[in-house]
């Protein structure tokens, strides 16, 4: 085990990863001599080692529409899909992974200025709930797989801002296959308190996250546990991203219903 880095002539690190893992190199913008620093972990014995950098077939660019599920089956081997899409203005996308059953399914973004982010997306371990922070630009999403047999490849990403208002007090619900998220909009006053209260999981599992209204981690926790939110200190709208776990073969719809509850202080309770 352990980890390889790509650098450029310059010495610079542009890319890194597991070496146990499949996983897609960026694109290379400039001709010349590159590095690979392949570096295992300290071991008292010796062992044998392969691996290989291939050219993964990869299918000419889809055009990604936000907000819209991308559903398909990957062929076994190394494959890779391309998926294109423009922003106009500055954007908060969360990309989350509904369903990913190939083996080492890993995805990269990309801009003409190198990477922006990447991640994996295999089964229930997957970056389900990651947020991108992007500008105004065009992306290129590359989604590489390495499975023996053909694989189920299912994904969306969501507009932050297109996501629905839920008022304190109120609840959320409705239905959704195991691996989605639900994403709300709350707007909050600095000093504002509430609870995180489930009210139906289903067999569902996973973990809600909020965020502030600059897209930073405010706090987090599990689907099914009552939590205490601490007390917030920005005015704006956050938001809620609420992410369930895929089950594998599972695509059954299931109930969920959650509320942020305000908390009432008590005359006298210490704050």
């Amino acid at each position: 085990s352990g980890r390889w880095s790509l650098y450029d002539e310059f010495g610079n690190q542009l890319q890194s990863g597991d070496t146990t893992q499949n996983q897609p190199l960026s694109r290379f913008t400039r001709s010349g001599v590159y590095f690979l620093v392949w570096d295992t972990t300290a071991d008292t014995a010796g062992s044998d080692c392969r691996f290989a950098l291939s050219s993964a077939p990869t299918v000419s660019g889809t055009v990604l529409v936000i907000g819209s599920t991308v559903e398909e089956i990957v062929p076994s081997g190394n494959v890779t899909r391309s998926y294109t899409f423009t922003l106009d203005t500055h954007a908060r996308l969360l990309f989350d992974a509904l369903q990913a059953d190939g083996d080492d399914v890993a995805w990269i973004l990309e801009a003409a200025s190198g990477i922006v982010d990447s991640g994996n997306c295999t089964g229930a371990g997957a970056d389900t709930a990651r947020i991108l922070d992007l500008r105004a630009d065009t992306y290129t999403l590359r989604i590489s797989s390495s499975s023996a047999l053909d694989a189920t490849l299912a994904f969306r990403l969501l507009d932050l801002k297109a996501a629905s208002t839920l008022a304190l007090g109120d609840e959320a619900s409705g239905m959704l296959v195991p691996g989605s998220a639900v994403v709300v909009g709350v707007n909050v006053l600095a000093g504002d308190s509430f609870d995180y209260v489930p009210l139906t999981t289903d067999q569902l599992s996973g973990r809600w996250m909020l965020f502030d209204p600059n897209g930073a981690y405010a706090a987090a926790g599990d689907l099914t546990t009552l939590s205490n939110l601490p007390r917030l200190t920005q005015n704006g709208r956050y938001t809620l991203v609420w992410d369930t776990d895929a089950v594998a073969g599972d695509d059954t719809q299931t109930d969920y219903r959650f509320a942020l509850m305000p908390r009432v202080l008590t005359l006298g309770a210490l704050v």
